[in-house]
């Protein structure tokens, strides 16, 4: 009963009277997909259901909505403000979350799984050092905010071969391949190590994730694909929001908000990136020895 219609025929839906209620997922819109005239038609609808919310720096990029129904999301994720929503409405779900596997990425997984690890008792953690935000950073010569220093992914990846049995599989987009390529250069035991970086689709990571021991990763769409897959995860953020975040119950987010301002940038505006550089590898390493030590002791 899902119908997706493109922007001229949803006109054409609320000016025959077809249409009994509107959801906004969100009141800040981008300038440059706003259309003024479908916007109008919706003050026609009997119901708007608004998930709304406001800051002084969304302030005046917000739409003014006439609103029937409201969501306020101060004290849920993002993910609940989205289900609250439809709420108003009478619908209600199964809130379990999950991943979608494909027949085709379920396949690569297992086959790449049975090639890397050679003994059962072996781990396989996942590390994804960058996002698509620090390397538009770094093309634009700026110091990006969401980067942890490379020779701190090689000192913990080191780290981590040394105290468990354990193969690291990093992943990333192919832009990335030279800046993951830095880190791995510096790790010793490289026979160990596995790049899988610009060589996977969404749904082959979330099958990888669905049997690895760990995934260790900058806040970015990898750590909540991992989330969703139900991976623990270490998620090393540059800013931290309860609406945002990743959504899952088996996480450590490092994060110092003692000198963080949670200015959300893609470019560290002091210029120092002192987020990202004031989470420390012992930090990092004694997430992981969390995780990977309470799965030890269950085998």
């Amino acid at each position: 009963n899902i119908h997706i219609v493109n922007l001229d025929k949803a006109k054409t839906l609320i000016d025959d009277k077809k249409i009994d209620a509107a959801v906004f997922l969100t009141n800040i819109l981008e300038s440059d997909l706003f259309d003024k005239e479908f916007y109008l038609k919706t003050l026609k609808v009997p119901y708007i259901i608004l998930s709304a919310y406001s800051s002084i720096v969304t302030l005046p990029k917000q739409i003014p909505f006439s609103i029937t129904r409201r969501v306020f999301p101060r004290y849920k994720s993002m993910l609940g403000i989205y289900i609250s929503a439809f709420e108003k409405l009478g619908f209600y779900f199964n809130k379990k979350i999950d991943f979608f596997y494909t027949k085709e990425a379920e396949k690569y997984a297992e086959s790449f799984f049975k090639k890397i690890k050679k003994d059962k008792r072996e781990k396989i953690i996942f590390f994804h050092p960058f996002s698509s935000k620090i390397t538009h950073a770094l093309d634009e010569g700026k110091i990006p905010s969401s980067n942890w220093p490379n020779e701190r992914w090689s000192e913990l990846a080191n780290i981590i071969l040394s105290k468990y049995n354990s193969k690291i599989v990093f992943t990333g987009s192919k832009e990335e391949k030279e800046l993951i390529a830095s880190i791995i250069s510096k790790i010793k035991q490289k026979k160990k190590i596995f790049d899988l970086s610009g060589k996977i689709s969404i749904e082959d990571a979330a099958s990888l994730l669905k049997r690895a021991d760990l995934l260790i990763s900058v806040d970015t769409s990898m750590a909540h694909i991992g989330a969703q897959t139900g991976v623990p995860l270490i998620d090393l953020m540059f800013c931290k929001s309860s609406l945002c975040g990743p959504h899952t119950n088996k996480k450590i987010e490092l994060f110092h908000p003692e000198v963080c301002n949670n200015c959300r940038r893609y470019s560290c505006s002091e210029g120092n990136n002192i987020c990202m550089k004031s989470i420390s590898v012992k930090e990092a390493e004694d997430a992981a020895d969390f995780f990977i030590s309470a799965k030890k002791k269950n085998l």
